[in-house]
């Protein structure tokens, strides 16, 4: 592949991400807060959260090989088409139960264009910018984690949560415009071993073998294991933090949805310069500093009974979550093959789906029990043990003398 047409495929891949993020990262803010209101206890809220993410573990993996032989392109705009069909159908629901078998088609388009526009974007990397490639897609991502909660906090001053839901449907649908549109950038040879892109030599050896090289590598077990503890702890927020800052810090919907935009506006600001001060100095240091600022800011959690450091705390767990991802990505590319490249990317995601699962059944399953700073003080504990884990057993991959 030309370094045209990786730019190109790189710059589409991006186009599509933001568009279907945006329409994600605008309503899970006050999700929680529609399905409390369709009359769903903390504890249904938790199991649908649950539900979501246990669906994703199901179907990533399946939808991984889809991939390799339908090609990454192909399936890209059905993932784009589902999103849209599932928030046209949240804003019809009129009852809890309703939304779970909507969320489980909602969950396989994130199980289709999570890890499909990942490994588009990992194939498009040049092999001494892999940091920096990763960082540029992580970054647009995260605009629309930015860009999301503001469109959102904007638009719920004047309409409600239910339509703003068929207003998100306007996203993922200008995305697959934007993929048809664009077409004919996607249509690249993909018989290409030494680029090992969906679809061509590299990347057709059978699924187990791949997952067996995949989980007898030392790095990827580590990565895997920070991936479930982090996404854990970010699901306990992500499930009662809405409900506490509308019923403990009598914010409003508006409010709570603009809180978002300062986990946002970090986690953008600095995937970026980290992806390439990762190429310079390691993956290593940079991964485990996210750790520890993942720590810090589920403690600031803990602690805040006020606006300014609960914003504060957001936007320190926004840097630790925007640093997390270039060079743990990075990692995961370099610890593997080529041809293992997109089982592994699909099964990292998917332990992170498991980590989500979990947290949001501990959530919704003591929230009447425990009170919500406790559950966020205890996700800062349960981050110690992967730090010690990530500074001991966690093996550099950056080659060494690269410029």
């Amino acid at each position: 592949m030309t370094a045209t047409a990786s730019r190109s495929q790189l710059g589409l891949v991006m186009a599509i991400s933001f568009s279907f993020f945006l329409a994600m990262s605008m309503i899970s803010p006050v999700f929680p807060l529609f399905v409390v209101g369709l009359g769903a206890s903390k504890l249904e809220l938790g199991l649908l959260m649950s539900f979501f993410s246990l669906v994703t573990i199901v179907t990533r993996l399946p939808f991984s090989a889809l991939v390799k032989r339908l090609g990454a392109w192909t399936l890209l705009p059905v993932a784009l088409a589902m999103e849209a069909l599932a928030y046209s159908l949240y804003y019809l629901a009129t009852r809890p139960l309703l939304l779970f078998p909507i969320a489980a088609l909602h969950a396989m388009s994130w199980s289709i264009l999570g890890p499909t526009a990942l490994v588009v974007a990992s194939d498009v990397a040049p092999a001494d910018r892999v940091g920096g490639t990763m960082g540029k897609y992580f970054t647009a991502v995260a605009l629309s984690f930015f860009s999301g909660p503001i469109v959102g906090g904007v638009l719920m001053r004047f309409v409600s949560i239910r339509q703003a839901i068929l207003f998100a449907v306007l996203f993922p649908t200008s995305g697959l415009v934007t993929i048809l549109l664009f077409r004919g950038i996607t249509k690249t040879p993909h018989i290409d071993p030494e680029n090992g892109l969906p679809g061509s030599e590299a990347s057709s050896a059978p699924l187990a073998e791949s997952l067996r090289r995949v989980l007898g590598n030392r790095n990827v077990i580590i990565l895997f294991s920070s991936g479930v503890v982090f996404s854990m702890a970010t699901a306990m927020m992500t499930t009662l933090f809405p409900l506490y800052a509308q019923e403990t810090l009598l914010l409003s919907v508006s409010t709570i949805s603009l809180l978002y935009s300062a986990r946002g506006a970090t986690n953008m600001l600095v995937r970026l310069p980290t992806g390439k001060f990762s190429d310079k100095i390691g993956r290593k240091p940079l991964f485990l500093l996210a750790f520890g600022l993942a720590f810090l800011a589920f403690l600031l959690f803990s602690k805040a009974e006020g606006l300014v450091l609960t914003a504060i705390a957001m936007a320190v767990f926004g840097i630790a979550w925007g640093m997390r991802l270039p060079p743990s990505t990075a990692m995961l590319n370099e610890s593997v093959s080529v041809e293992d490249r997109g089982p592994a990317l699909a099964l990292h995601l998917t332990t992170v789906d498991l980590g989500m699962s979990i947290g949001s059944y501990i959530a919704g399953a003591t929230a009447e029990r425990l009170e919500t700073p406790r559950l966020f003080f205890f996700s800062a504990i349960s981050i110690c043990p992967i730090l010690f884990l990530i500074a001991l057993g966690l093996r550099e991959t950056l080659e060494k003398g690269r410029d």
